[in-house]
């Protein structure tokens, strides 16, 4: 047994462990899986994952039609960054952003993936005149009991 006066660092924890246990490759675990997201258009979506296992990791995005479990990749251009990382972001985001999106997690010892993050986009409703009219009655105001 070691006391350390530090933390240390993933690989150091991961060398005691494989020293240890005699594995050194660990498959890929997902520590914190995305979750749904119900935003308006034009806002800014991000999905995040947390990983573990031997490095390197590596990290797709997939995007589905809501409920059809027909998964594509999603890949970085225009309003999309990091589909080959642990966080996805989608900027101004519109309907054809909705959908169910899940990532792949692997390494040389396997793969795991995340369960399905639904991005639900709502329209923005234009906004708009509301016009009120308050009509007293005769000797009242609008203060008082009519006491």
């Amino acid at each position: 047994m070691a006391i350390f006066n530090r933390a240390l660092s993933k690989t150091e924890l991961a060398g005691f462990f494989s020293t240890a246990s005699g594995v050194s490759t660990y498959a890929p675990i997902i520590v914190n899986q995305p979750s749904a997201l119900n935003l308006y258009a034009g806002q800014t979506a991000q999905f995040n994952v947390a990983a573990g296992g031997s490095e390197p990791l590596t990290y797709q995005w997939q995007k589905a039609a809501t409920g059809s479990g027909v998964y594509n990749n999603v890949t970085d251009g225009g309003q999309i960054s990091g589909a080959q990382s642990g966080t996805l972001t989608i900027g101004n985001i519109g309907n054809p952003d909705a959908a169910d999106y899940i990532v792949i997690v692997a390494n040389g010892a396997g793969s795991v993936t995340s369960v399905v993050a639904n991005l639900s986009v709502q329209s923005t409703i234009a906004g708009g005149n509301i016009t009120m009219a308050i009509q007293e009655a005769v000797n009242l105001d609008w203060d008082t009991t009519g006491v």
